[in-house]
């Protein structure tokens, strides 16, 4: 019987992340695990059980197992109660700016009422993008 030799998780990882379909779901989940690596990592830093930091919230246990894992959604209020707790805060900024130009642009597309399209006409004369303090060449 011939032995195959074992495959390197790194050298799986980088051949499955050939694949652009893969590797599109994989970036898309990074800002995910990075925040909870960053929470297992304060929490570590503490000295503070996933039990102690349970109880320190008003949870149990397995909630904080289950944030930590990251197969569960967990609810913005224990976020915020977990991230207050670990003493950090909750920061949400744009990508970069190319990515916020991107998604300006498809702020129009994504307003669907009559009311709202009314509101997004009033409040942006010139057009949401055109509004937006952005680095603008003059």
């Amino acid at each position: 019987m011939k032995y195959r030799k074992a495959t390197r998780y790194e050298d799986f990882e980088a051949k499955l992340l050939q694949n652009p379909e893969i590797r599109r779901e994989y970036e898309a989940l990074e800002p995910k695990y990075d925040m909870i690596r960053r929470l297992i990592e304060r929490r570590k830093q503490l000295r503070v059980s996933q039990a102690e930091l349970a109880m320190a919230i008003g949870t149990k246990q397995p909630a904080i197992s289950r944030l930590e894992r990251g197969d569960s959604n967990t609810t913005i209020d224990t976020l915020f109660k977990v991230t207050n707790a670990l003493d950090l805060d909750v920061d949400i900024s744009p990508k970069s700016v190319q990515a916020t130009k991107l998604t300006y642009d498809k702020v129009p597309a994504l307003i669907k009422s009559e009311r709202t399209t009314n509101i997004y006409k009033a409040s942006f004369p010139n057009g949401f993008k055109e509004s937006l303090p952005l680095n603008r060449e003059t």
